[in-house]
């Protein structure tokens, strides 16, 4: 099984683990996606309803999004929620109050984040606007999107890195 590079994601042929299901990466593309979760805006000083991220649903079962950073374009605080019924995220808690991100920014920041997605399990956010005026936020999700195919728990081998310290 590989470890990854954050700052370079996973290459081809590396055989991943997420939940108790493995994957081997058959290709690989770099993922700058904008989202412009609501074509309405979000009024001064409101929040907005939870908003189903449909455009971030891998479009095959074969396919994985990686995201390692959310960059909003615009002065909103953004709540990441797991999907509803879920405990993907490894909280025991209601989707409703795991927030991953909840940070204001300028297109200069975003959050680093290691979120995976699988078909049909893409995140909900709530977008809150602290400013004066309505604004209809874009928010960038940028990562890797990576082709896979499922491997059986038997034929992987994993290996694990050991540091040696304290040679000369």
């Amino acid at each position: 099984m590989t470890q990854i590079d954050e700052s370079k994601g996973f290459q081809i042929n590396d055989v991943i683990k997420i939940q108790s299901t493995f994957y081997k990466i058959t290709g690989r593309d770099n993922l700058r996606l904008p989202i412009t979760p609501t074509s309405s805006g979000v009024a001064s000083g409101a929040t907005s309803s939870d908003i189903s991220l449909d455009d971030l649903n891998p479009k095959y079962e074969q396919e994985i999004y990686q995201i390692v950073q959310i960059v909003p374009k615009h002065n909103v605080q953004i709540f990441l929620k797991q999907p509803a019924s879920t405990l993907r995220w490894g909280t025991n808690k209601k989707p409703s109050v795991a927030y991953l991100f909840d940070r204001m920014s300028t297109f200069d920041g975003g959050e680093n984040n290691n979120i995976f997605i699988t078909n049909y399990q893409q995140p909900v956010i709530q977008m809150k606007n602290g400013t004066n005026i309505t604004l209809i936020p874009t928010i960038y999700f940028i990562g890797w999107k990576y082709s896979v195919v499922k491997v059986p728990q038997s034929r992987v081998t994993v290996f694990t890195e050991e540091q040696v310290k304290g040679l000369d």
